[in-house]
């Protein structure tokens, strides 16, 4: 929410006019601590030296600077109807494509019944490994029992495939990833809601989850797309 802004005088001035997407303040210093800046957010900044009254010279070269996200917090809900990743989440692969958000998967996959481009999906083709999505992370600190909750699609009825494919659910515990649960399980056709407790999974009040996607080791793991869909962190249900 807040910057640090310097320049360097050209010459024996001792004011500045300091400008910030669009917005001007007199300056008596070469430094400026910027305040009140809104997260993930772009931002430019541009000084005029003040040579006398009225006579300012002309703009430095512009610099840019985006804001880092902040955590949200819960309730919190994802329902990746923007067709891409969500604002605030990352991802990273060893190898693959990564999670999706358009598009459409084949096979038993492709009657899920969802509108393509409002869920994601790792779409497997035999070398996908390490495929992480990263949840922003959640202020769970006003929760009594936090859960994770989310839609998943796992189906394989027609082909076979064999072992399934596998979603981790990770928790960040400060030093380093740890597997709350494991999904792997291509028998039941359908979306299915899958809950997890988070009790003890935050640090200093905040959650740090992600999913990971594995393939189970099948020659024909393309047949077993992984879909996840209407992601939540919120109070347990009573």
């Amino acid at each position: 929410s807040s910057a640090d802004v310097s320049w360097t005088a050209g010459g024996t001035e001792t004011e500045w006019f300091l400008v910030v997407n669009g917005a001007g303040t007199t300056q008596t210093s070469t430094t400026a601590n910027l305040t009140g800046l809104m997260p993930n957010t772009a931002y430019s900044a541009q000084v005029h030296a003040v040579c006398a009254p009225g006579d300012t010279s002309a703009a430095s070269p512009t610099i840019l600077f985006t804001t880092p996200c902040s955590s949200a917090v819960a309730p919190y809900t994802e329902d990746f109807s923007s067709g891409a990743l969500p604002l605030c989440w990352s991802q990273n692969t060893i190898s693959g494509s990564g999670w999706v958000f358009t598009g459409a998967p084949a096979y038993d996959a492709s009657s899920n019944g969802r509108t393509s481009g409002t869920y994601a999906w790792i779409d497997f083709s035999g070398t996908d490994a390490g495929t992480v999505m990263d949840v922003v992370p959640v202020d769970v600190s006003t929760l009594t029992v936090p859960e994770l909750a989310f839609d998943f699609f796992s189906y394989d009825g027609t082909y076979g495939s064999s072992p399934a494919n596998i979603l981790y659910i990770e928790s960040y515990d400060g030093s380093g990833w740890i597997v709350i649960d494991s999904l792997a399980d291509n028998t039941v056709s359908g979306w299915n809601l899958k809950t997890f407790d988070l009790t003890g999974h935050d640090v200093s009040g905040v959650v740090s989850i992600r999913l990971r996607g594995e393939s189970g080791g099948a020659s024909n793991d393309y047949y077993n797309d992984l879909l996840v869909d209407n992601v939540e962190i919120r109070e347990t249900p009573s």
